[in-house]
């Protein structure tokens, strides 16, 4: 009997090893002529300009990223809402290209962008560093947005709004793992 409990024990405390690695959070960070931005209360100032959204991945993985002009999204996921409650997230991720060669984030009111690293020829950044046994970095430069719905690219120059982003991760079939929401608030004179 002892050695059935020890090795039920041993089962559990490897099952909660497992699942802890499987939690490790990934961060957000963003960056602007190559200087990290501080983060206010889940609030960022950007100049009218390019900026890099960081994300660090602790392996291999996806990240559904909910980017929008309209704060909806925003405030029901700080609000502890359910992903499926989320209109952002109402429809699957959109497709985009590999290597994020158009330098953009995408913009809709029910679709997240999936931004994913699998591996060096597989992932949707323009630059990532690091490995398997430290995490990566993974930089998604964004010279602009583009409005799904209305087919058209918006300057960052001309924005004057805040961009709301609501990333969260997830396994496909398995509960929600982490979220992170934030709001980048353009610098105007």
């Amino acid at each position: 009997m002892l050695q059935k409990v020890l090795v039920l024990l041993a089962i559990l405390v490897g099952t909660g090893n497992a699942c802890a690695q499987e939690a490790t959070p990934f961060r957000v960070s963003v960056e602007q002529d190559g200087i990290t931005l501080e983060q206010v209360d889940g609030r960022v100032s950007l100049k009218p300009a390019p900026f890099d959204l960081v994300l660090h991945l602790p392996q291999s993985m996806g990240v559904l990223v909910h980017a929008s002009l309209d704060g909806t999204t925003h405030r029901l996921a700080t609000e502890g809402a359910a992903m499926e409650a989320l209109p952002g997230f109402a429809e699957t991720g959109m497709a985009e290209g590999l290597l994020n060669t158009e330098l953009e984030l995408l913009l809709s009111p029910d679709a997240p962008n999936y931004l994913f690293y699998d591996n060096d020829q597989e992932h949707r950044f323009n630059a990532v560093s690091g490995s398997p046994e430290e995490g990566y970095r993974c930089v998604r430069t964004v010279a602009s947005l583009y409005e799904v719905e209305a087919g058209s690219r918006v300057a960052l120059s001309t924005l004057k709004a805040p961009l709301y982003l609501v990333l969260i991760h997830r396994v496909w079939g398995e509960p929600e793992q982490q979220r992170v929401t934030l709001v980048l608030d353009p610098d105007t004179p």
